[in-house]
């Protein structure tokens, strides 16, 4: 069964219990079939399965809101017309927000049919940036404080991973890493200014070096309270590089050498980095010590050095 929701709440707010369509050997025929494909969607009728989901929480107003993805199947003669819809649920008893659709070419459908790792920031007074991967690009929308879709969701391609919000006093700041080679990631930002809430038409490149056979990944911005932007990110192969922590400006471009947080022989996995009120920051990441696992917490002093 797939399920989000509230922990207060005594049931789920989308669900979908049984076995997928998608995963059935033998595809049920006649009455069986007719059950199957009877599920009212937007006006239509046919086949909805619930794919993953994730539940956010808002500390400010105590509300609970879940992003699914669902699987949409409708009759066409012999053949079956499958779409890929992203959704929004607020309770139990709410109905559903599509907030976008993919048609999806295959029948059955054979892969990349799946809303994946949605994120997103709140913004005061503006509501919220949603980002999810879809088919090999980033997608990424405003909702207004109701959490209403805001025009459309905006696509930016390039095969990502997962994506990191942060905000300034003037821009929230998307950052992620997308493929440039075999094995390799580039890192890349979407500046979007709080304002307007407009989103940019393509990345802004966030450039570390010069060296184009170095890959970067895992990117995390964040300021700290002299208000100077670091990027923490993972630099060699994905998943086992090693930690570094870069200053970089408003347009993220470098402001000067990034720090070595893991030494030679080490490797991270993933890291999080908090500022610390005496200026400092502390950072948290998975160390790979010669394949010895371990969960390390550092406190950094950083200075901006040329």
């Amino acid at each position: 069964m797939v399920a989000c929701g509230a922990a207060h709440e005594a049931e789920p707010f989308i669900k979908y219990s049984g076995t997928s369509y998608l995963d059935l050997k033998d595809k049920p025929t006649g009455a069986d079939r007719a059950k199957l494909f009877s599920s009212k969607i937007n006006g239509q009728t046919g086949y909805s399965e619930l794919r993953d989901c994730r539940s956010f929480f808002s500390r400010r107003s105590g509300e609970t809101w879940v992003i699914g993805s669902e699987l949409h199947g409708f009759e066409k003669g012999d053949k079956v017309q499958w779409e890929a819809a992203l959704i929004m649920d607020t309770g139990p008893r709410d109905p559903e927000q599509v907030l976008h659709k993919a048609t999806l070419k295959d029948d059955p459908p054979k892969s990349g049919f799946q809303f994946e790792v949605p994120a997103s920031l709140r913004v005061q007074d503006k509501g919220y940036v949603l980002t999810t991967r879809f088919g090999g690009s980033l997608l990424v929308g405003i909702l207004d404080e109701k959490r209403k879709l805001v025009g459309s969701m905006k696509s930016y391609a390039g095969l990502p991973l997962l994506a990191d919000l942060a905000r300034t006093d003037t821009q929230v700041i998307v950052s992620t890493s997308i493929a440039t080679g075999p094995g390799k990631f580039g890192l890349r930002s979407l500046l979007i200014p709080m304002d307007t809430m407009e989103l940019p038409k393509a990345y802004t490149p966030i450039k570390i070096d010069d060296d184009k056979e170095d890959s970067e990944t895992e990117p995390e911005l964040v300021i700290d309270k002299k208000g100077q932007r670091w990027l923490a990110y993972l630099e060699g192969e994905r998943e086992k590089g090693h930690l570094e922590i870069l200053p970089i400006d408003g347009n993220m471009r470098r402001m000067g050498r990034p720090y070595a947080v893991t030494e030679d022989k080490e490797r991270a996995a993933e890291a999080r980095v908090v500022p610390l009120d005496d200026g400092d920051l502390l950072v948290v990441y998975l160390r790979d010590n010669e394949g010895k696992i371990e969960l390390v917490t550092e406190e950094l002093s950083c200075e901006v050095k040329k």
